[in-house]
């Protein structure tokens, strides 16, 4: 069974991922700082891990490295919403241990297990293009180091078969985007929004690249007035069965995965070509070739 840890597994996004992959045949790893929600996950079958990141110092005690790792996928992160001339030196401390120092600490310790399983890292990061937002400088500015830190971990680990993949999602239905939408004055309408459970279909698909090529860079943007699309079951330009049998797949393992839709005639580039769910779709994906040493094996 392919292992994977989710660091920031008790968020809306970070919960739907762990989800997801539990029901997809994972075994996973939810880390977090909120009991409850890990009890919740560990109902569901995962294995929870109390950790803070923010507290990167101690994470090698906190969070044990397995033998071997074949996904990190990195959902935690905070968005206190400040004009620099009041975010006082404590916001931009957070802000950049838990979005940033936390993550490539965790990286780290985890790069032994991931080199063994040729495995795959996974950075949930912010919008496409985001950019310069006045009043929220110490976000914009950590997920500007995070797609650096991604950048630079995927060159120097292609040698040793660890794929890199950073997720652009736009706005998706979450606690956090409400509460960042309050402190801009902005409306926030989780119907007009990506659903967690998309981005997490989307990412379980990410990890089932075949082992000649992978998605890099993925955005995401919710589906255009998305209550007019029509469903996925009236298209007549691509399979209906895709969206669902991928979201709700059995399938254990990326070889596994590819052996189902080999079967079911489908390839990978055809998820491409429209919306996994009809709430979003990926805007851009940015494909690298495989690590020399391959995927992560079975």
């Amino acid at each position: 069974m392919a292992s994977v840890i989710v660091p920031g597994a008790t968020g809306g996004i970070g919960s739907a991922v762990a989800g997801t992959l539990i029901s997809g045949g994972y075994h996973v790893t939810a880390v977090g700082r909120d009991r409850d929600g890990l009890d919740r996950l560990r109902a569901l079958g995962a294995e929870i891990i109390i950790a803070d990141l923010a507290r990167a110092a101690a994470l090698r005690e906190a969070v044990p490295s397995p033998d071997r790792l074949d996904a990190l996928i990195h959902c935690a992160g905070v968005s206190e919403v400040a004009a620099i001339g009041d975010a006082r030196p404590a916001v931009w401390a957070e802000t950049l241990a838990v979005n940033v120092t936390g993550a490539a600490e965790l990286t780290r310790l985890m790069l032994p297990a991931l080199r063994r399983a040729c495995g795959h890292v996974v950075f949930v990061n912010a919008s496409p293009g985001m950019r310069a937002v006045p009043r929220w400088s110490a976000f914009v500015g950590s997920k500007a180091a995070l797609r650096e830190l991604a950048d630079s971990l995927r060159e120097e680990e292609e040698p040793s078969g660890v794929r890199v993949t950073t997720v652009y999602p736009a706005g998706t239905a979450t606690e956090r985007l409400r509460r960042v939408r309050a402190a801009f004055g902005r409306d926030y309408d989780p119907a007009r929004c990506i659903q967690p459970a998309t981005l997490a279909a989307m990412i379980l698909w990410l990890l089932s690249a075949p082992p000649d090529s992978y998605v890099s860079e993925l955005s995401v943007l919710p589906s255009p007035r998305a209550q007019h699309r029509r469903p996925v079951s009236q298209s007549t330009d691509r399979p209906a069965r895709l969206p669902t049998e991928i979201g709700s797949s059995t399938a254990h393992t990326g070889y596994q995965m590819r052996r189902a839709l080999d079967r079911q005639g489908d390839t990978i580039p055809e998820l491409l070509s429209g919306p996994i769910g009809p709430d979003a779709w990926p805007e851009s994906a940015a494909h690298s070739p495989g690590p020399r040493k391959g995927r992560y094996r079975d």
